[in-house]
């Protein structure tokens, strides 16, 4: 059976709970407890945001694209079959062209050049 995303920390349904909920400094409390990664002073919310999609867009095109898959789908998984899935969405990620060159990247001390593959 699908559980909601709802139902799940970090979804926008909870993120947006998050947000609502009683007391003074609530984003920074939400903080120290790594539910919230980054703070903006109001009204610099977008610009936070698109700092954040920058550092995102530096990492290799084939990650993403798994980790955004492990992400929407691991709801529907249950515990026992997690690991396996997980590693079929991101084994093929690891045996890449681009898994070899962020390692030989991370080794020269360059920037990695991406070719999704």
């Amino acid at each position: 059976m699908a559980r909601s995303c709802a139902s799940r920390a970090g979804c926008p349904t909870t993120w947006s709970w998050s947000w609502r909920s009683p007391g003074h400094h609530a984003a920074e409390r939400f903080h120290e407890f790594g539910v919230v990664n980054s703070l903006a002073e109001p009204g610099a919310a977008v610009d936070v945001a698109l700092e954040l999609a920058g550092r995102l867009a530096k990492n290799g095109p084939l990650a993403l694209v798994a980790s955004k898959q492990i992400l929407q789908e691991q709801f529907d998984w249950s515990s026992a079959e997690m690991w396996d899935k997980q590693g079929a969405i991101s084994g093929p990620v690891f045996a890449s062209e681009d898994s070899k060159e962020g390692a030989s990247a991370f080794k020269e001390k360059r920037d990695p050049v991406w070719k999704g593959r």
